[in-house]
């Protein structure tokens, strides 16, 4: 199985919305992945010397290991317990529709 992908967007701490896209595969019983701010794609509200800087993505590493089905303990870059939760969405066909991370609905598409 390749990557399972999850999108959202946010509003930063600048106030601008930026997308969130998080990569996530299997990986020893747990999942690994990638957790990805696309900042805004408008440069208009910055210089051309931060144009590169505003606009560049920034990536972490996070993983999750599952206590129960669809049911997830959030891991850090070290796979290290991080104190919360998350959990699989699924939809009326019994498919994963969204994955829910604290607080906040990543929409499950196709890699």
């Amino acid at each position: 199985m390749g990557p399972r992908r999850y999108t959202a967007q946010r509003i930063n701490d600048e106030g601008a919305v930026e997308d969130v896209v998080v990569d996530l595969t299997r990986h020893d019983g747990q999942l690994r992945g990638t957790r990805t701010f696309h900042g805004p794609s408008s440069a208009s509200d910055t210089a051309p010397e931060e144009e590169e800087d505003a606009s560049a993505a920034r990536t972490s590493g996070l993983g999750a290991a599952f206590y129960r089905p669809d049911f997830t303990l959030d891991l850090d870059d070290e796979g290290r317990p991080v104190g919360t939760r998350s959990d699989f969405v699924r939809g009326p066909d019994g498919k994963v529709l969204w994955w829910r991370n604290h607080g906040r609905l990543y929409r499950h598409r196709t890699v």
